[in-house]
Protein backbone atom coordinates (compact mmCIF):
# COMPACT_ATOMS: atom_id res chain seq x y z
CA UNK A 1 0.00 0.00 0.00
CA UNK A 2 1.37 3.91 -0.54
CA UNK A 3 2.38 5.93 1.94
CA UNK A 4 3.36 9.10 2.99
CA UNK A 5 6.87 9.88 5.03
CA UNK A 6 7.09 13.38 6.57
CA UNK A 7 10.66 15.12 5.94
CA UNK A 8 11.68 18.83 7.21
CA UNK A 9 12.29 20.58 3.74
CA UNK A 10 15.00 23.06 3.31
CA UNK A 11 14.68 24.99 0.13
CA UNK A 12 17.30 26.41 -1.96
CA UNK A 13 18.04 28.98 -4.53
CA UNK A 14 19.77 27.63 -7.23
CA UNK A 15 21.68 29.49 -9.75
CA UNK A 16 22.99 28.15 -13.44
CA UNK A 17 25.69 29.23 -15.82
CA UNK A 18 24.80 30.96 -19.31
CA UNK A 19 25.42 27.45 -21.02
CA UNK A 20 23.14 25.63 -18.95
CA UNK A 21 24.52 23.09 -16.17
CA UNK A 22 23.65 24.14 -12.72
CA UNK A 23 25.85 26.81 -11.01
CA UNK A 24 25.48 26.51 -7.21
CA UNK A 25 22.87 26.10 -4.83
CA UNK A 26 22.06 27.98 -1.10
CA UNK A 27 19.82 27.60 1.23
CA UNK A 28 17.19 29.78 1.64
CA UNK A 29 17.52 32.60 4.19
CA UNK A 30 15.00 34.70 5.98
CA UNK A 31 15.84 38.43 5.12
CA UNK A 32 18.45 39.52 8.14
CA UNK A 33 18.54 36.32 9.70
CA UNK A 34 21.78 33.48 9.34
CA UNK A 35 19.54 30.34 9.70
CA UNK A 36 18.21 29.08 6.57
CA UNK A 37 14.72 28.57 6.21
CA UNK A 38 13.40 24.91 6.86
CA UNK A 39 9.67 23.41 6.80
CA UNK A 40 8.34 20.88 9.03
CA UNK A 41 6.37 17.53 8.27
CA UNK A 42 6.48 18.08 4.22
CA UNK A 43 5.05 15.18 2.79
CA UNK A 44 7.26 12.32 0.57
CA UNK A 45 4.95 9.64 -1.03
CA UNK A 46 6.08 5.88 -1.27
CA UNK A 47 4.73 3.64 -3.52
CA UNK A 48 4.19 0.38 -1.77
CA UNK A 49 7.59 -1.07 -3.76
CA UNK A 50 9.54 1.32 -2.22
CA UNK A 51 9.61 3.89 -4.63
CA UNK A 52 9.17 7.16 -4.74
CA UNK A 53 6.49 9.01 -7.10
CA UNK A 54 9.05 11.57 -8.06
CA UNK A 55 6.28 13.99 -10.19
CA UNK A 56 4.05 13.88 -6.67
CA UNK A 57 7.20 14.70 -4.68
CA UNK A 58 8.17 17.59 -6.75
CA UNK A 59 4.58 18.54 -6.08
CA UNK A 60 4.53 18.88 -2.51
CA UNK A 61 8.49 20.75 -2.93
CA UNK A 62 6.04 22.91 -4.85
CA UNK A 63 3.33 23.28 -2.93
CA UNK A 64 6.05 23.84 0.07
CA UNK A 65 7.42 27.10 -1.86
CA UNK A 66 3.90 28.55 -1.56
CA UNK A 67 3.58 27.90 1.99
CA UNK A 68 6.83 29.67 3.19
CA UNK A 69 5.58 32.54 0.75
CA UNK A 70 2.28 32.22 2.84
CA UNK A 71 0.54 31.75 -0.08
CA UNK A 72 -1.21 28.41 1.24
CA UNK A 73 -1.68 26.69 4.58
CA UNK A 74 0.52 23.88 5.43
CA UNK A 75 -2.76 22.26 6.39
CA UNK A 76 -4.05 22.28 2.43
CA UNK A 77 -0.94 20.31 1.78
CA UNK A 78 -1.21 17.76 4.02
CA UNK A 79 -4.77 17.15 3.03
CA UNK A 80 -3.76 16.85 -0.82
CA UNK A 81 -0.80 14.69 0.15
CA UNK A 82 -3.60 12.56 2.06
CA UNK A 83 -5.82 12.75 -0.99
CA UNK A 84 -2.96 11.58 -3.45
CA UNK A 85 -1.88 8.72 -1.29
CA UNK A 86 -5.57 7.71 -1.32
CA UNK A 87 -5.43 7.92 -5.32
CA UNK A 88 -1.96 5.44 -5.54
CA UNK A 89 -3.53 3.29 -3.13
CA UNK A 90 -6.25 2.96 -5.65
CA UNK A 91 -3.92 2.67 -8.23
CA UNK A 92 -1.56 -0.40 -6.87
CA UNK A 93 -5.10 -2.20 -6.15
CA UNK A 94 -6.13 -1.74 -9.61
CA UNK A 95 -2.58 -2.20 -11.25
CA UNK A 96 -2.83 1.26 -13.32
CA UNK A 97 -0.51 3.50 -14.31
CA UNK A 98 -1.11 7.22 -13.73
CA UNK A 99 0.01 8.68 -16.82
CA UNK A 100 -1.41 6.17 -18.72
CA UNK A 101 -4.57 7.55 -20.56
CA UNK A 102 -5.66 5.85 -23.81
CA UNK A 103 -8.45 6.30 -25.92
CA UNK A 104 -11.07 4.51 -24.26
CA UNK A 105 -12.03 7.80 -21.59
CA UNK A 106 -13.89 5.11 -18.92
CA UNK A 107 -10.61 3.74 -18.90
CA UNK A 108 -8.17 6.49 -17.86
CA UNK A 109 -6.89 6.39 -14.16
CA UNK A 110 -8.44 10.11 -13.26
CA UNK A 111 -12.19 8.44 -14.92
CA UNK A 112 -11.80 5.26 -12.45
CA UNK A 113 -10.58 6.92 -9.63
CA UNK A 114 -13.48 9.63 -9.69
CA UNK A 115 -15.90 6.12 -10.15
CA UNK A 116 -14.87 4.69 -7.13
CA UNK A 117 -14.88 7.89 -4.96
CA UNK A 118 -18.08 8.37 -5.96
CA UNK A 119 -19.30 4.68 -4.32
CA UNK A 120 -17.42 5.50 -1.52
CA UNK A 121 -19.37 8.28 -0.71
CA UNK A 122 -22.70 6.08 -2.08
CA UNK A 123 -21.64 3.91 0.29
CA UNK A 124 -21.53 6.46 3.17
CA UNK A 125 -17.92 5.49 3.72
CA UNK A 126 -16.38 8.79 2.63
CA UNK A 127 -18.34 12.39 3.12
CA UNK A 128 -19.48 14.27 0.34
CA UNK A 129 -17.52 17.10 1.25
CA UNK A 130 -14.61 15.23 1.51
CA UNK A 131 -14.98 12.92 -2.03
CA UNK A 132 -15.37 16.58 -3.91
CA UNK A 133 -12.29 17.34 -2.20
CA UNK A 134 -10.28 14.48 -2.57
CA UNK A 135 -10.70 14.80 -6.50
CA UNK A 136 -10.28 18.31 -6.60
CA UNK A 137 -6.78 17.34 -5.23
CA UNK A 138 -5.91 15.16 -8.02
CA UNK A 139 -6.49 17.06 -10.33
CA UNK A 140 -4.67 19.88 -9.29
CA UNK A 141 -1.80 17.68 -9.43
CA UNK A 142 -2.73 16.50 -13.21
CA UNK A 143 -3.28 20.37 -14.04
CA UNK A 144 0.19 20.92 -12.13
CA UNK A 145 1.89 18.12 -13.26
CA UNK A 146 0.93 19.22 -17.38
CA UNK A 147 1.73 23.10 -16.97
CA UNK A 148 5.39 21.85 -15.90
CA UNK A 149 5.58 19.26 -19.01
CA UNK A 150 6.06 16.55 -16.50
CA UNK A 151 2.97 14.83 -18.36
CA UNK A 152 1.96 14.93 -22.39
CA UNK A 153 -0.40 12.18 -22.83
CA UNK A 154 -1.96 11.43 -26.27
CA UNK A 155 -5.46 11.71 -24.72
CA UNK A 156 -6.28 14.34 -21.92
CA UNK A 157 -6.64 13.69 -18.17
CA UNK A 158 -9.89 15.32 -17.91
CA UNK A 159 -11.56 18.09 -19.99
CA UNK A 160 -11.38 21.63 -18.50
CA UNK A 161 -13.30 25.33 -19.27
CA UNK A 162 -11.52 28.55 -17.91
CA UNK A 163 -13.48 31.64 -16.74
CA UNK A 164 -12.25 34.54 -15.81
CA UNK A 165 -14.70 36.50 -12.98
CA UNK A 166 -13.97 39.99 -12.33
CA UNK A 167 -14.76 41.38 -8.94
CA UNK A 168 -14.05 44.09 -6.71
CA UNK A 169 -11.96 43.27 -3.40
CA UNK A 170 -12.31 45.20 -0.01
CA UNK A 171 -10.72 48.02 -0.82
CA UNK A 172 -12.22 49.12 -4.06
CA UNK A 173 -9.99 47.55 -6.96
CA UNK A 174 -10.85 45.76 -9.81
CA UNK A 175 -9.21 41.92 -9.58
CA UNK A 176 -9.72 38.93 -11.68
CA UNK A 177 -9.90 35.00 -10.59
CA UNK A 178 -9.57 32.34 -12.94
CA UNK A 179 -12.02 29.46 -12.28
CA UNK A 180 -11.76 26.12 -13.68
CA UNK A 181 -14.71 23.64 -14.55
CA UNK A 182 -13.79 20.07 -15.25
CA UNK A 183 -15.99 16.97 -16.38
CA UNK A 184 -14.46 15.11 -13.45
CA UNK A 185 -15.10 17.45 -11.17
CA UNK A 186 -17.62 15.86 -8.18
CA UNK A 187 -20.18 18.04 -6.90
CA UNK A 188 -20.64 18.42 -3.16
CA UNK A 189 -24.09 16.41 -2.29
CA UNK A 190 -25.68 17.66 0.93
CA UNK A 191 -28.15 15.44 2.22
CA UNK A 192 -31.41 17.19 3.52
CA UNK A 193 -34.79 17.37 2.28
CA UNK A 194 -33.96 16.33 -1.36
CA UNK A 195 -30.36 16.53 -2.74
CA UNK A 196 -28.81 20.01 -3.53
CA UNK A 197 -26.08 20.19 -6.30
CA UNK A 198 -23.56 22.95 -4.99
CA UNK A 199 -21.77 24.27 -7.70
CA UNK A 200 -20.24 22.59 -11.20
CA UNK A 201 -17.95 25.46 -10.93
CA UNK A 202 -14.59 25.69 -8.21
CA UNK A 203 -11.97 28.33 -8.24
CA UNK A 204 -7.95 26.72 -8.18
CA UNK A 205 -4.72 28.63 -7.13
CA UNK A 206 -2.17 26.95 -9.01
CA UNK A 207 0.95 26.59 -7.03
CA UNK A 208 4.26 28.11 -8.19
CA UNK A 209 2.84 30.21 -11.16
CA UNK A 210 1.35 27.51 -12.82
CA UNK A 211 -0.88 29.01 -16.04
Amino acid sequence: MAHLLHIRYTPHDFSVTDSGPLASARMRRDQGHDEPIRLDNLPVLMWESGALWDEVNLYFTCRADDVLDGDVRMATVHFDAQALVHFATFLESQNLSWFAFGEERAKRPTNLYRGHVIRLRERSQLAPSTASARMAAVLRFYRWVQSRGLLNPEFPAFKQRTHKIRYRDKIGFQQTLTVYSTNLHIPNKKRGRGVRLEGGLHAVILPCGSA
